[in-house]
């Protein structure tokens, strides 16, 4: 299995999660922040298994080639580096980079595939109107990036979009405003039969599409990390993005920066702390034998928590976990 950056950080490196640049948007957007863990699962595209492409939002445009042009409900993203894909036996641990606050009878978390609305002759949605692309995994939630709840098999079925005045699907003009990728799509698919592309983007009213999920079933209160497993045998299931519901955006999710107290020898500070959360400091002597707990965990104020390793041997890391 691949790891990648988990909720912890060495001593001394910084962590930083990889995203897409953005343009101007009424509303601040929340997306997955960082990739805790991926094993691409069976019948993947090599091409297809980089899982930073999760990250961020999904680039404005598929590309440069002759039939690329602009993100939209008929036109997804499908090259290296815009899409992760997993398979049978596969899975994808996303951190998100705010909590999403889960409230009854809401959409709190989207999903971005490459799904795609299928046209009709003369560019219009078909009649009744179906897409391609759709695929079903198991989505697992957690509050604490290891305790992680079953919300069952999803499907994602709902196409995406990046501008909301796009000249057309296909389009490389850039728009001028991008979609809100933080506000949930609550439309009725079965309703765009025979629509051209001005009326897709009226049954969008400005959202960005995806596939929008209640959390209650969780019984958690909120949640910031994400997991995609149990695609199907001879199944893919590709991601492109994954953001939270902004009217219910907490705290970051990013555990803070370790650093050693110059004025204090053997005390260790990390420089801001979650209410919410617990933190444990780990050491290792070498990497190699893995890490060992020091001490107890700590509980955190919401302002620095300072950790003690009095032993000060000539070499050792140090991390602090969410345990």
């Amino acid at each position: 299995m691949t790891k990648y950056l988990r909720e912890s950080c060495l001593l001394a490196v910084t962590c930083l999660a990889p995203a897409h640049a953005l343009v101007a948007s009424p509303k601040a957007v929340y997306t997955g922040a960082e990739v805790v863990a991926y094993e691409p699962g069976a019948g993947v595209w090599s091409s297809l298994t980089a899982p930073e492409a999760a990250v961020g939002l999904p680039s404005a445009s598929t590309g440069t080639g002759p039939s690329d042009g602009n993100f939209s409900p008929l036109n997804p993203h499908y090259r290296p580096g815009e899409i992760v894909q997993l398979g049978a036996g596969g899975h994808l641990t996303v951190r998100l980079e705010r909590f999403v606050r889960v409230t009854p009878q809401q959409r709190h978390l989207g999903v971005w595939e490459n799904t795609f609305l299928v046209a009709a002759s003369g560019g219009l949605v078909g009649s009744p109107p179906s897409v391609f692309g759709a695929d079903s995994a198991i989505i697992e939630v957690s509050a604490n990036g290891t305790d992680f709840v079953s919300l069952g098999p999803v499907n994602f079925s709902a196409f995406g979009n990046y501008w909301s005045d796009s000249l057309g699907p296909y389009s490389k003009t850039p728009g001028t405003l991008r979609a809100d990728f933080g506000r949930p799509l609550t439309g009725d698919l079965s309703s765009l039969g025979g629509a051209n592309y001005a009326e897709v983007l009226g049954f969008l009213d400005g959202t960005a599409g995806g596939t929008w999920i209640d959390l209650s079933p969780s019984g958690l209160d909120r949640v910031g990390w994400v997991r995609f497993s149990g695609v199907a045998a001879g199944m893919t299931l590709e991601i492109d993005a994954v953001t939270i519901n902004t009217a219910l955006a907490d705290e970051p999710t990013l555990v803070p920066r370790l650093v050693f107290d110059p004025a204090r020898p053997g005390h260790l500070i990390l420089d801001r702390s979650l209410p919410h959360a617990r933190y444990q400091l780990e050491v290792s002597e070498d990497l190699a034998s893995g890490w060992r707990r020091h001490g107890e965990a700590k509980f955190g104020t919401g302002a620095e928590l300072d950790f003690t390793d009095h032993e000060t041997p000539p070499r050792r890391f140090y991390r602090v976990v969410l345990p």
